[in-house]
């Protein structure tokens, strides 16, 4: 895997070999990233995730040899979202781990298609000279917490003083399905207002409960990557995470240059970034 760093350094190496501007190149997807230290299996908290804004976060089959999922998906119609037991899938490939990162938790959010990410970064069109420009590397990282705290788990409320109404909409809430099941029938401006009581018994709840671990340990681990909210983009030694900017990319060429060659080296570019 790149880091954030690793990809910027690779984005130009491509474009030098090809003999063509970094600008020329243009993101098609990206990949962008957290690896999480945790004390332990993160197998327990995988499977409390419930969803994400409208979408559903659902389990991906496991691999071969394994009785439980590894990973699970919230899909959007431009990006997904990926949360996934890093470690163990490290472990079934054989790719050792460093003796104090035994347990992984990797959370990534996947741009499927360029719109979100022209969006966000507020250009026509990404390009890989982009890349390396420390406001679109702050844009990512801080999209990245935000989609972590959009995301919804499943735990028990907590009830305690709340009117037996207040109680029921807190949990019934917190199913999608719900939701859509009682939509139909009732009038828009109720279902506007119970979606807005909902969200605050949410809020209240959180207030009450606290964070969870793994929020702390992501915020905290924001922070060492973007001191100042610039990011820097380095390794820390301590905990052995980093932020990949970019996992995974399809790179388009503009212009009229493009020929076999230049697309040869383009899919070994894929190859290899998919593969790491």
């Amino acid at each position: 895997m790149f880091s954030a760093a690793e990809a910027a350094q690779a984005a130009k190496g491509l474009a030098a070999s090809l003999g063509l501007p970094p600008e020329m190149f243009i993101v098609r997807k990206l990949e962008a990233g957290v690896n999480l230290v945790v004390p332990s299996s993160p197998r327990s908290f995988l499977e409390t995730l419930s969803h994400h804004k409208k979408s559903p976060i659902l389990p991906i089959s496991p691999p071969a040899g394994r009785l439980r999922p590894l990973e699970y998906q919230a899909v959007h119609l431009n990006y997904r979202l990926k949360y996934y037991d890093k470690g163990e899938y490290a472990r079934r490939q054989g790719v050792p781990l460093p003796m104090d990162c035994s347990h992984l938790l990797r959370f990534e959010v996947v741009f499927t298609r360029a719109r979100n990410l022209n969006k966000l970064t507020g250009r026509t069109n990404v390009t890989l000279q982009d890349l390396s420009a420390p406001d679109v590397l702050r844009m990512v990282a801080t999209h990245v917490l935000e989609q972590w705290k959009q995301t919804v788990r499943r735990t028990p409320p907590d009830y305690s003083g709340l009117p037996i109404a207040h109680a029921a909409l807190l949990y019934a809430g917190a199913d999608l399905s719900w939701w859509e099941s009682v939509r139909p029938h009732t009038p828009k401006s109720t279902f506007k207002r119970y979606q807005a009581q909902y969200r605050q018994l949410q809020e209240r709840t959180k207030q009450v409960e606290g964070p969870h671990p793994y929020d702390i340990l992501l915020a905290e681990h924001m922070r060492e990557l973007c001191p100042d909210e610039v990011p820097l983009m380095k390794v820390s030694p301590k905990i052995g995470t980093i932020l990949h900017t970019c996992n995974q990319l399809e790179i388009g060429v503009s212009g009229s240059r493009e020929n076999r060659e230049v697309e040869q080296v383009v899919d070994d570019i894929e190859r290899v970034l998919a593969a790491a």
